[in-house]
């Protein structure tokens, strides 16, 4: 039953005209919802909506996974727990994120001038490095900043730096 909606036929207890049931997890949901609010999947929006008078048992749901961060079931699809806010580990980084790695080696290299500042997009922050680098204090500065950066999380970083 993967990627249908879920309806009860008319007489069913509880539902409302204008409510639905998520294809993932069965859960009420507004007709017009993008996004289920219990587990995250995304939503079809379709004309002829498929009737079914049964529910999807969640637990034996092949398209969903475990949040990392609680535990809490969720769509395989989603980006984010619903539950916790935790990035699901099969979401793509975004296209302008930046990786910590990079970040990390242009700090501890080229810390005292500021590298890993115009690669992060802290302009400023990397012209005061470039101005101070004859004192060497940015050098310093910068070489904790890389070892920060290489031993923070990919999440932590992510979320900082986006």
């Amino acid at each position: 039953m993967s990627n249908q909606i879920v309806t009860y036929q008319k007489g069913s207890s509880g539902k409302q005209a204008d409510q639905k049931y998520c294809h993932a997890c069965a859960q009420l949901i507004h007709i017009d919802a993008v996004h289920c609010t219990s587990c995250g999947a995304p939503q079809q929006k379709s004309q002829s909506q498929d009737i079914v008078s049964e529910r999807v048992d969640p637990l034996t749901n092949l398209n969903s996974a475990f949040c990392v961060g609680c535990g809490q079931s969720m769509h395989v699809t989603a980006n984010s727990c619903p539950k916790c806010g935790a990035l699901s580990p099969n979401s793509s980084p975004a296209a302008g994120s930046k990786d910590k790695n990079i970040a990390g080696l242009f700090a501890l290299l080229l810390g005292g001038i500021g590298a890993h500042h115009f690669y992060l997009g802290n302009i400023i922050l990397g012209l005061l490095y470039l101005i101070f680098c004859w004192t060497f204090i940015p050098l310093i500065v910068g070489f904790i900043e890389g070892l920060i950066y290489l031993t923070q999380s990919e999440e932590s970083f992510a979320r900082k730096y986006p």
